[in-house]
This record gives structure tokens, C-alpha cells and sequence, in this order.
């Protein structure tokens, strides 16, 4: 879509803004549009944005649609200053004095782009170069190498390349200050006195050799270096164009001649007065048809030629070589002997005469090697020159951080590489987690082809507003995602809290649209109730847009599928010829032979319509309109798709938490409406398997569906007295659907990336520095530093240093937390979930009686899978040393497992009932189980037998923990009692009336004299065990809590309910640091890490997901002892039988007792006191040892 920018350029008209809020209309200036302007009616601050004209309202067209130039197609091939394209692009005069550049590959124009509010430089080659579709996409690939270079003082940044109007159009940074080739030709370059001169040439000559080392080190290769395509920033040169040339050949070439650019590529494009010899010589081969692995093999040397012969023509004032660059040898020698052709012009130095003359060498390997090389001999001149070092330093090209893979998956999509550009956006929430335009592009992405459901998406999108409450992005992503599902109202809500966190123009006008679409949204439109089975007894009238439904035995309704209107009622004629006349005399009613019904308008017989019984969908297999496939339904609450003939697996329909009932399809198999006995409706698009909408409203299971032929509206009935007729049409129809655009991220200029990155390094390098003096709190300040910088909080390497630092620190509170992976597999319920005591292993098990263990780095491919029990996994545990996994069924067994290869080492005899809990002691002596039989057991690992038994529960038993020393046990269930076991004992010293209802879970405090328990009430309750107080409840959940852990230091406490959460608390104060939101069902169990990195929860979802916590930590000092360690110490010793026979072994007990003490320092730091001093453990290490050794 073009349109003119209003009153043209350098006139400003009165255009009129709207206050998004209250809709008051303002006349201004458009000199003012994009400031901020006030409601003086309801006081409200907002973004001027002129209205949009009925003609000329925004369009947003989805970049995921390939190929978009579709929804572009009116888009005419030039452009004119003050057109505005796509609502998003303002063409701009590129100067004042010129408002667009042409050459041989086409126009570039300038641009203002509305969203960024930045210029971009538009390079649009002409239609003519393309022979065919094959070589549009020849064209992008060849771009793509260029985009690849990221960002780069000393490179033209290449952001994405984006077909409009049928053309593969470049956008990349802007750069006004003219090219290297206008500086040359209107002696900008010679300004000043000749040394200044010498010395202005030599510092474009270094930093060009800069940027083409990068683009080499990088795998590409120019081909086409010359003044033109050098732009001056200031005194900064910027190498442009990477591969345009190639590619413009590119795109008039058939696919088997266009390779991927790397460092030995063969011909694809060239100016010839800049060209080397191989290149022209290349260029004949190929022009002579020559088999591609036949020509000349291009490398780096042909643009050291072509940089060598650029440097030429600056001290030369014009192009030196007229017969072709492939002469330059020879023009260099006669300019070595003539000197310079011009007065102006500056003398070369004989050093960089030398330099020349090994660039202009026939064969490339004689020539420097690389452009470092190169760059040095040159900052070797300068020093020469000036008697001081080069200035500058080196740029480090800033790492592709997640905006800018966000900004190339999104030109990937639009070149029609899904695959690449979701490994793009997987590659950049690694990178940054939660970073808004990323979380939006790939949910999107995944949602329309069907991998997730609506409500996924949606739900990604609100925990992403809940990590980033303060991001206009976040909430306009939400909008948008609300408003292509077409639930307007909510994406009103969060486009509004877009606008007011500061959204710009885009969003404005993204609201604007959403009210204007609010009397247009899909929705219910009528609900009718009455008698079973009458009410389910529908007729649909021959033209399609009127119904005829029962009330009673007695009377019918008719209404309007449009509309829902009822018309009248008609009583039923009471024998089969009769007619009835509905009371206001209107409408008549009559039987068909068929037994259908006949409706007329009175006295009107041409009026007359045959009503006949709509067959509500089926419930177990619908055959598709054209018989080729059919649609089943399964026990998994799925829908498959598979062929007619074979009964081939097409596709998956996943969305339904209860069984499909009933099934429609549309009349050209476009879309596919769904029934569930979970209450709600889903409209799915076949071709895709996306569910666009999850329709709610019915109270009772559904029975069945009806969709109309053209899927524009639909009615369900239920098993109670209701039926529901629902529009459709904004969904269905393309004319009214609204597509969401994947979202640009906000670009920056290369220096400025570079300058951020730049303070990274040096950043990161002192905060290791500080890091390897164990100066802590330094290295933390640093590292914080480093992470405040934009686009550097979540990088990876940053939260690699900053938790190796945190081992020796405090955590303070919780900074941000976010799923970092989602393991699938499980086909059922997971009941239990646990982390290896190293923290690299993850164990889960569920409704479907397998144990599965995951690596935490891996995917769910590489998952460990044994069939453990007949029924119900309902507990899994690690055993300290991490050699065992337990795992406890509704089988009625208890099953130990090597947790290497998952080899099943023993069952232990004598359960007679289902167990719910299994426990290791401390010292992995002894493991501990518990269940229906309101019993706790006590089991020798070693001989496999019982040898204890705990009784008192009055229910069942649902949990259990041991203390840290493994002295005490602690149990709860179903009777709301918490109990204090003395493990030796046996004793019950404690019993506490926690719960009015059941206690799901239960769990020590570490050091201190406290414990957490979650229940049925909602609540998780903190408790003194000596007195047996209530001394905090923690509220938030809305549903059963039902699981919870406790991190090893003991301040915070992760919990899981049947509200679809998963919490983090701060114990201290009770306060709740952050909700986890991303389960579509319960979250059944939660397990924190030992180094309370890492969360990980298993749920209704039949998923595990595996959450990162980023924690805040604060350095307390160094310290040579504190008296809290003395309890962990003691514990750590009384896991140790024998302790002094422990610490003798063939090694010697010196060697031993350091891989204790190290162990003893990890436990240390795990507990929030790894700031204590390694010699200080030592000393009161062996201090114990030798209170515990005989006299």
C-alpha cells in the first residue's frame, strides 16, 4: 500500500489526532505528529498520530506469509519522495539537491521508517534484472552473506532484505555523508595541507582495510571494491554493497550457476576498471560457458587488488586504469616514475609504494596474505609519518545479539525459510530470553503452523508482560496476538497499556484499528435454551441464513444465522396438512413430505422455503468433502488427520483437555470446527493445524457442532438446555481476518554497537581480572555494570560469570526468572520430577508408569526411557551420591535404578499398597516410603529390608523429607497433620494441626528450626517445629498447592498449584518474588537445584520444563568463620559412618581430605556461605575430625 504523505513535502497541513482514550479530536499541526500531546479532557498523554483515512488505514501484512509481496502487489516498482509505503516507510530526498541515487543496479532511496523513527538507506534493484522467481531468490540468498556480517564500524550495516511490490528490496544503515568516490571527485579528500592530506588517505585506507578483513574473517568476499562502494560517515569509511554485484548477476543467472559466497567462490560480478586479472579472467571463463568447477577460483587476493587500486585512485584524483583494473601493475609503474598526475594531489610514501606493489601482483599468493597485513604495514606509515601511533584502535565487530537474529530470521521468513529463521529465533532466545520481538516472532511462528495452541501463545505472551510489566513492546505484542485470534477486546486492553507505557506511532494505529474492528469480532451471538431433546432439533432453511429450532414438543423458533434475531415463534401444526400462522400473523408453518418444515411469509407463497434437520458432526471420523482424507478423533483428546486411502498420518490436532464429541468441516475443507466435553469450541485451519480460536462459553460438555458450508458461522449444543450460534466470519473470510506482523527489532548503528561492545569487553575482562585476585565484590559490580549495558543483561556468557561469582555470595532477592526449555514425551500426567545431585541430570515420572531421565543441556530426543511400574510413577528421588534413582508407583512397589543406564537393581518386598513418597537419607544409607497404608517405611539399601516402621498418620501419607543431618524426618498427608519423627528412635515427637484440608507436600528449611508445607487449602504454611507455631502463611495460589522445595540456603521456596504456576517466595518476609506462568494445566511438582539455578516442573501437560532463575547477589566479605557452617559441617561428618576410616585410602589421607573438603565447600556455597575462607573450613574441618577420633 503507497499513499502520498499529506500536504506534501516542506508543507504542513492540519491533520487531526484522536486521544486514545477518551476519543477526543484535535486539529494540529503535522509538524507536531510524533511528539506527545495531552487530553485536556480526560488528562491522558499520548503519541500524536494523524487519523487514518477510510482509504488509507494502516494494513499490518504478516512478513510469515510467503510470498508477502502478494499483499503488496499494488506497490508500483519506483518511488516518489513523500509516498509513504506500507504505512511504514516515508521516502525522504536523499539530499536535498537529489532525492534518489541511480546507477547500473538500480535506485536507492532514503527512507524514514515510522516504528524506528530512523533513516534506512533502501537499495531496489530494477525488475528488469530479474528473469525469473528463481532468480529473486538467487538474488536473496547472495544478500544474505551480507546480512551476516552483523555490525561493524567499518561496514555498511545490512539489516534484512524484504520483497515489496514483487522486488527483493535491501535495507540497510543509512549513511549521508556521500561515497569515497564523491569525496575523490570533488576533492573533499584533499582538503588541507599535503601532510594532512597523506594522512587523511592513510586513515580511510586502514579503516578500509578494517572492514574487509571482517567481511573476510567472516567467509565473504567483495568482488567489487572500488570508490563507489566506500561511504563516508564522517572521516569513518564504510565498505557497502557485500555481494550485490554477484548478486544482480545472481539474479539473472540460472540456480546452478549462483554459489554461496566463501573465500574461494567463482565469478558473479565486477566493475571492470577495479577488477583483477583472475577475476577478469574468470569472468571470460564464464561468459565462454566453462564448467563452474572449471574457472578461476576467486580468494581474498582479488579484493586486496581491487583496495590496492582504490588506494591508487586517491592519490591519483580519478580512475587510473582505463583499459580495466586487471592493468593496474603496469598504470602503478608509470605513476611511480611520473609521480602524482595533479599538483593537489599528495606524494605516495616509498614504504606504502612497496606495499602497492606487492597487492599488484599477478599471482594472488604473492600478494599480503590478509588485510591485517596489511593494516599494519600501514600503521607502520603512520608512525613514520608522525613520529606516533595510529589512533585508533582496532573495532571488535559487535556479536550478533538477539535484536539483530531477531531482525534476520524475520528476512529469512519472508523469503519463505521457515526452518532457518526459527533456528534463528531459537538461537536468539538462548541468547535473550524473554526479549519481547523474539518471544512474539516464534510463539507466532509456531502458532500458525500449528505446533501450539492459541492459548499457548497467549499465555507466552502474558508471562512475557509479567517479566517485562514495564515494556510497551511486550504488551503490543500481546495486542497483537489477541487481535489475529480475534478476541478484540482483550487486545484493546493490552494495546492500550502499550500506548500508555510510551508505544510509538504503530501502536497507536494498531489501536485505532482494534476499536474499529470491536462490532465486527467473532463471538456468540445468540444462546437459546429450551427443552431436551427439542432444542437440539435444527432446521436450516435452503438459502442459507435462516434457522428453524424446537422450543418444546409444542412450538418452534425462527431466527437469523447473521444475526442471531429471532423472527417469530410458530407453533407446530397439530396434524401433517395443517398450517400455522405465527400470532402477529405474519409467518406460516407447514410439514414437507419428507418430513421437514416449510416456512413462508403469509399470503406470500413465492416466499416459500424448505427447512431441512442439520445433522449435528459426528464424534469419532469425518470424512473431508472431497472423501481423500478423514478426520479421527483419539483417546488422547486429539484430532488426526490421516488419508482416505492408507490411513496415512497427515497432521495432529492438539488442544482439547477432554474428549471431542463432535466434528465439522467447512464445504472446501479449509477449516475444521471441533466439540469437546472440556466446554469450549476450537476452529482449526487444516492446512496448517493451528487452532486460530478457542470458542468458551458453554457451561456443560458439548454434544455437538454444526459449521456452515462456507465456515461463517456455527452453532453447538450441549447436554444441557442450550444452544449457541457463533460468527465466524472475521476468522474464516481473508477479507476480514487480521494478520499480525512479525515484529522488527529496534536497529542500532554499528559504531554505537560497537562502542557498547567494546565497554562489554573491558567490562567482562576486568570483572575476570577481579574474579582471579577473588576480589568478588569488585568482579560483581563489574559484571552488573556489563549486564546493564543494552542487549547484554541475559547473554549467556554474562550469566555464566555472573553465577560463578554468585558461588560466593548472598542471594538477595530474585532478578528474573524464565523457561528455559520444554521436555515432551511423557503420555500422561508427570507426578514427580528431580534434579541429580550435580544438577546435570533431571529424572520425571508419571500417569504413564515410565521414568525418564533428561540431560538438562539436552532435548527431549536424548531422554533415557525405561517402563518402571504397571501403574502410576507418583515419586521419583535421587540418591545423594547420584549413582540411584527410587522411584515409588501405584503398583504397589518401590524400584531402585542405576542412573546411568536406568538397569532396575532392586525391588523392595513386602508393600501391599500404593505408594505416594520415597525419600534417600542424607548419607544414602537408607531410603524412607510412604502411601495408602498410612505407614512410613524404612528400608536398608543394602540388605533390601525394612527395618523400621513409622505410625500415627490416621490417612494417607503424601510426603516426606529428612533433615540435613538425617536425625530427623518429617511427614504429612491427607490427615492435615504435619509429624516430627526421631529417625532412631522411631518416636513421634511432634504432631501439628497444619490444614483443614490435605497436605500435598512438605519440606525442612535448612538451617534453621523451620518447615514449609503446601495443601489443599491454598496456602503454604511456614512452621516453628520446637513450638509447633504457625509463623507465616504464604497466599497467592489460587487452587491446591501441591508441591514445594526449599533452596539449600534456606531464604526461598519454590511451590506448584493447580492454578498453572509455579511460585518463588521469599521466606524471610513471605512475600512472592515471581509467578512462572507457561503450563496449560496443573503443575503437579516442582524441584529446585541444589545451586538454586535451576527449577524444574512437571504437570497436567504431560511436560517437564526446565526454568533458569537469575538471582541478585550481593558479596558480604571474607570471612574466616562463621557459626552457621558449623551445623552443615556437623551434618556433613554425621553422613559419614566412620569418618577417620573414611579419610584413609590408598591415595593418602591428605589427598582425600581435600576431595572431602571440596565437597564440603560446594555444600558451602550452595547454602548462601561460600564467603567464608577455604583455610577456615580446613581448620575447623580437622578440628571435628579429631573430636571424633578415639582417645
Amino acid at each position: 500500500m503507497v499513499r502520498q504523505k499529506g500536504g506534501g513535502i516542506g508543507i504542513m497541513a492540519a491533520v487531526r489526532v484522536r486521544c486514545p482514550k477518551c476519543f477526543s479530536e484535535y486539529a494540529v499541526s503535522e509538524a507536531h505528529l510524533g511528539r506527545t500531546g495531552h487530553c485536556t479532557k480526560c488528562d491522558t498523554r499520548f503519541v500524536l498520530v494523524a487519523i487514518p483515512d477510510a482509504v488509507t488505514r494502516t494494513v499490518l501484512t504478516s512478513l510469515q506469509k510467503s510470498p508477502p509481496s502478494h499483499s503488496s502487489s499494488d506497490i508500483p516498482e519506483q518511488w516518489k519522495v513523500g509516498d509513504i509505503i506500507l504505512d511504514i516507510y516515508e521516502v525522504k530526498p536523499l539530499r536535498p539537491d537529489k532525492p534518489y541515487a541511480e546507477g547500473g543496479m538500480g535506485i536507492v532511496y532514503r527512507v524514514f521508517h515510522h516504528g524506528w523513527g530512523i533513516d534506512l538507506a533502501v537499495k531496489c534493484p530494477k525488475g528488469s534484472e530479474f528473469r525469473s522467481e528463481e532468480g529473486k531468490r538467487n538474488f536473496e540468498r547472495e544478500c544474505e552473506a551480507w546480512m551476516r556480517l552483523g555490525l561493524h564500524p567499518n561496514i555498511v550495516t545490512c539489516y534484512y532484505v524484504r520483497r515489496i511490490g514483487g522486488i527483493p528490496r535491501v535495507f540497510a544503515e543509512f549513511v549521508d555523508g556521500g561515497t569515497l568516490w564523491e569525496w575523490i571527485r570533488d576533492r573533499r579528500l584533499y582538503q588541507g595541507k599535503p601532510q594532512e592530506v597523506l594522512l587523511r588517505i592513510l586513515d580511510i585506507a586502514i579503516q578500509f582495510a578494517w572492514g574487509l578483513h571482517h567481511a573476510h574473517e567472516h567467509g565473504v568476499i567483495h568482488q567489487d571494491v572500488k570508490p563507489e562502494n566506500v561511504l563516508m560517515k564522517g572521516d569513518i569509511p564504510k565498505v557497502t554493497d557485500f555481494g550485490l554485484a554477484r548478486a544482480r548477476w545472481a539474479a539473472s543467472a540460472t540456480p546452478s550457476d549462483s554459489t554461496k559466497a566463501s573465500l574461494a567462490v567463482s565469478w558473479g560480478g565486477m566493475t571492470p576498471a577495479y577488477c583483477s586479472p583472475e577475476q577478469l579472467q574468470a569472468a571470460v571463463q564464464a561468459e565462454a560457458g566453462l564448467p563452474h568447477d572449471q574457472r578461476v577460483k576467486l580468494t581474498r587476493g582479488t579484493d586486496i587488488w581491487s583496495w590496492a587500486l582504490t588506494v591508487l585512485t586517491m592519490f591519483y584524483g580519478r580512475c587510473p586504469c582505463r583499459l580495466g583494473g586487471h592493468t593496474a601493475a603496469e598504470v602503478f609503474e608509470t605513476y611511480c616514475r611520473q609521480g602524482p598526475p595533479e599538483r593537489f594531489l599528495p606524494k605516495m610514501p616509498e614504504s606504502l609504494i612497496e606495499l602497492l606493489h606487492r597487492c599488484f601482483r599477478r599471482n594472488p599468493e604473492e600478494r599480503p596474505r590478509d588485510m591485517v597485513e596489511i593494516s599494519d604495514w600501514l600503521r607502520a606509515i603512520w608512525r613514520e609519518i608522525t613520529g606516533q601511533p595510529y589512533p585508533r584502535y582496532q573495532p571488535t565487530a559487535a556479536d550478533l545479539k538477539a535484536d539483530s537474529l531477531n531482525n534476520r530470521a524475520a528476512s529469512l521468513l519472508d523469503l519463505g525459510n521457515q526452518k532457518e529463521a526459527m533456528e534463528l529465533w531459537a538461537q536468539a532466545w538462548r541468547e535473550h530470553p524473554w526479549q519481547p520481538q523474539v518471544t512474539f516472532n516464534q510463539g507466532l511462528l509456531q502458532w500458525r503452523t500449528g505446533r501450539i495452541t492459541d492459548g499457548e501463545l497467549i499465555n507466552q505472551l502474558e508471562e512475557l508482560c509479567k517479566t517485562r510489566p514495564q515494556s510497551a513492546e511486550a504488551f503490543y505484542a500481546l495486542g497483537l496476538a489477541q487481535l489475529e485470534r480475534l478476541e478484540v477486546k482483550q487486545a484493546i486492553e493490552a494495546l492500550d497499556t502499550a500506548v500508555q507505557l510510551g508505544g510509538g506511532p504503530e501502536v497507536v494505529r494498531t489501536l485505532e484499528q482494534a476499536r474499529a474492528m470491536v462490532a465486527d469480532m467473532p463471538r456468540c451471538l445468540r444462546s437459546f435454551t429450551g427443552q431436551p431433546p427439542y432444542v437440539t432439533e435444527v432446521y436450516l432453511g435452503a438459502r442459507g441464513d435462516r434457522i428453524l429450532s424446537g422450543l418444546d414438543a409444542r412450538s418452534m423458533r425462527l431466527w437469523e444465522t447473521e444475526t442471531g434475531r429471532t423472527l417469530t415463534t410458530l407453533e407446530l401444526p397439530t396434524v401433517a396438512t395443517a398450517v400455522s400462522t405465527s400470532a402477529d400473523g405474519r409467518w406460516q408453518l407447514r410439514y414437507a413430505r419428507d418430513g421437514n418444515f416449510i416456512v413462508q411469509q403469509a399470503a406470500m407463497p413465492s416466499t416459500a422455503e424448505v427447512f431441512r434437520k442439520i445433522q449435528w458432526g459426528p464424534g469419532d471420523k469425518l470424512p473431508s468433502p472431497d472423501g481423500s482424507h478423514v478426520f479421527v478423533t483419539t483417546e488422547e483428546y486429539t484430532i488426526e488427520l490421516r488419508t482416505a486411502e492408507g490411513g496415512e498420518l497427515v497432521r495432529v490436532f492438539r488442544g482439547h483437555a477432554g474428549p471431542v464429541r463432535s466434528l465439522a468441516v467447512s464445504s472446501d475443507g479449509a477449516w475444521l470446527l471441533s466439540g469437546s466435553s472440556d466446554k469450549t469450541l476450537r476452529l482449526w485451519e487444516v492446512s496448517t493445524g493451528r487452532c486460530l480460536r478457542t470458542l468458551k462459553g458453554h457451561t456443560d460438555p458439548i454434544t455437538g457442532v454444526y459449521l456452515s458450508s462456507d465456515a461463517s458461522w456455527a452453532l453447538s449444543c450441549s447436554t444441557g438446555r442450550t444452544l449457541r450460534l457463533w460468527r465466524l466470519a472475521p476468522l474464516t473470510h481473508p477479507q476480514k481476518r487480521f494478520l499480525a506482523p512479525i515484529l522488527l527489532c529496534q536497529v542500532t548503528t554499528s559504531e554505537e554497537a560497537s562502542r557498547i561492545q567494546s565497554q562489554f569487553v573491558e567490562l567482562a575482562l576486568k570483572a575476570r581480572m577481579a574474579l582471579a585476585g577473588e576480589q568478588y565484590g569488585v568482579a560483581l559490580e563489574h559484571t552488573r555494570a556489563a549486564r546493564q549495558l543494552p542487549g547484554y543483561r541475559l547473554t549467556r556468557e554474562l550469566l555464566e560469570l555472573w553465577n560463578r561469582i554468585g558461588r560466593k555470595c548472598v542471594r538477595r532477592g530474585l532478578q528474573d526468572a524464565w523457561c528455559l526449555q520444554m521436555f515432551e514425551g511423557h503420555a500422561g500426567e508427570v507426578r514427580s520430577v528431580a534434579f541429580s545431585p550435580d544438577t546435570c541430570r533431571l529424572a520425571s515420572g508419571g500417569v504413564d508408569g515410565t521414568l525418564r531421565v533428561w540431560n538438562r543441556e539436552g532435548s527431549a530426543a536424548e531422554a533415557r526411557i525405561v517402563p518402571a511400574h504397571s501403574d502410576w510413577i507418583s515419586k521419583v528421588a535421587w540418591s545423594p551420591g547420584g549413582n540411584l534413582i527410587a522411584s515409588a508407583g501405584h503398583d504397589r512397589s518401590v524400584r531402585l535404578w542405576n542412573s546411568e543406564d536406568l538397569r532396575c537393581l532392586a525391588t523392595l518386598q513386602g508393600i501391599t499398597t500404593p505408594i505416594n513418597e520415597v525419600a534417600f537419607s542424607p548419607d544414602g544409607k537408607f531410603l524412607f516410603s510412604a502411601g495408602w497404608d498410612r505407614l512410613i517405611r524404612q528400608w536398608d539399601l543394602e540388605s533390601g529390608k525394612c527395618v523400621q516402621t513409622f505410625s500415627g498418620h490416621e490417612k494417607y501419607i503424601n510426603a516426606l523429607d529428612i533433615s540435613l543431618e538425617g536425625r530427623w524426618l518429617l511427614s504429612a498427608g491427607e490427615d492435615g497433620t504435619l509429624r516430627l519423627w526421631d529417625v532412631q528412635s522411631g518416636e513421634c515427637v511432634r504432631v501439628i494441626a497444619a490444614h483443614r484440608d490435605w497436605i500435598y507436600d512438605v519440606a525442612f528449611v535448612p538451617l534453621s528450626r523451620q518447615a514449609i508445607s503446601a495443601g489443599k487449602d491454598w496456602l503454604l504454611k511456614v512452621w516453628d517445629l520446637e513450638t509447633g507455631e504457625c509463623l507465616r502463611e504464604l497466599a497467592g495460589h489460587e487452587g491446591p498447592v501441591f508441591s514445594v522445595g526449599v533452596t539449600a540456603d534456606g531464604q526461598f521456596a519454590v511451590s506448584a498449584g493447580k492454578d498453572r504456576t509455579v511460585r518463588v517466595w521469599h521466606l524471610p518476609s513471605g512475600s512472592c518474588q515471581r509467578v512462572l506462568v507457561g503450563h496449560m494445566g496443573s503443575v503437579l511438582a516442582v524441584a529446585i537445584s541444589p545451586d538454586a539455578r535451576w527449577l524444574i516442573s512437571g504437570g497436567e501437560d504431560e511436560t517437564v520444563r526446565l526454568w533458569e532463575l537469575d538471582w541478585d547477589y550481593h558479596f558480604p566479605g571474607w570471612s574466616d568463620w562463621d557459626e552457621r557452617a558449623r551445623p552443615i559441617l556437623q551434618a556433613f561428618l554425621a553422613r559419614l559412618a566412620t569418618p577417620n576410616r573414611a579419610l584413609q585410602s590408598e591415595q593418602g589421607t591428605v589427598g582425600v581430605e581435600k576431595a572431602y573438603l571440596q565437597q564440603l565447600l560446594t555444600e558451602l556455597e550452595h547454602r548462601g556461605l561460600g564467603w567464608i575462607r577455604a583455610h577456615g573450613i580446613e581448620s575447623r574441618f580437622r578440628e571435628l575430625l579429631t573430636s571424633l577420633s578415639p582417645a
